[in-house]
């Protein structure tokens, strides 16, 4: 392994298990990221791109309804009921960092004084005490 592929992925293994079983791989090139971690981090950024192209935002209700799966897997697994295969784990973890970054920052959006266009607007929801 190289100097930068080993420092990338000593320091992927600081938030992910990396199992190889659990991972991509590129020839003898482990991805340093387990699939879930990669989903997870794919939905993310797809999610800032939706918003970039400034496309309808899904309400509040569909981005927890969209997250819920992933809990579900996580806590099936868990607790010992089901071992879920590596599709499960990617399509899981793409929809929760997809809906889970866009509801987080639509909620934040709705809670805070700052607007789209970065001037402050008044906010029935924040006290003015």
């Amino acid at each position: 392994m190289n100097e930068a592929y080993e420092l990338v992925f000593n320091m992927a293994g600081y938030f992910c298990h990396q199992m190889p079983e659990r991972s991509f791989s590129i020839g003898e090139a482990q991805f340093p990221l387990c699939i879930r971690c990669t989903a997870l981090l794919v939905g993310g950024f797809s999610s800032l791109v939706y918003l970039l192209a400034r496309l309808p935002l899904p309400s509040i209700r569909l981005c927890i309804l969209m997250v819920l799966p992933l809990m579900v897997d996580l806590g099936l697994t868990v607790l010992g009921f089901t071992q879920s295969s590596n599709i499960q784990r990617a399509a899981t973890a793409l929809l929760f960092g997809f809906f889970f970054t866009i509801g987080s920052l639509k909620w934040l959006a709705n809670h805070t004084p700052i607007s789209y266009s970065g001037k402050v607007t008044p906010n029935a929801r924040l006290s003015r005490g």
